[in-house]
This record gives C-alpha cells, sequence and structure tokens, in this order.
C-alpha cells in the first residue's frame, strides 16, 4: 500500500490509500523527473513497476494493463 499526504502548514490535510493489496509488500517509492511513480516491491524477484498518471495515459492512447 502507498499513502499519499496532503500537507498545508505543517500538518496533514488528506489522506489516500494506493494499491492495498495489489502489488504485495511495497519496498520503496520513488518519483520520477515525469511525474510517474516507481515502485520497487519486496517480492523475491524485485519487481520494478512504473505508475503514471492515468490522465498522461489517457491522453497517450495507451492501454493499462491490469494490476
Amino acid at each position: 500500500m502507498v499513502v499519499c499526504l496532503g500537507l498545508g502548514d505543517n500538518k496533514v490535510t488528506g489522506e489516500q490509500r494506493l494499491l492495498e493489496g495489489d502489488l504485495g509488500r511495497i519496498r520503496d517509492v520513488k518519483q520520477g523527473l515525469d511525474g510517474s511513480l516507481y515502485v520497487l516491491t519486496d517480492d523475491p524477484e524485485g519487481h520494478l513497476y512504473r505508475l503514471a498518471p492515468a490522465a498522461d495515459v489517457a491522453r497517450q492512447g495507451v492501454q493499462r494493463p491490469p494490476l
């Protein structure tokens, strides 16, 4: 699971939980220069996923594979 926190005035103003149970245990998350999130799982194979914003995927006409 990835938790996205909204911040304002040094306080948490919102919380959004993403990918609950979809990818397994997540080891690390980094944001790329293009705005995509790169997610590394803690599987024995250590899968790496690139998550693009839905608007970017739709604009490029790319089919998103199911999680």
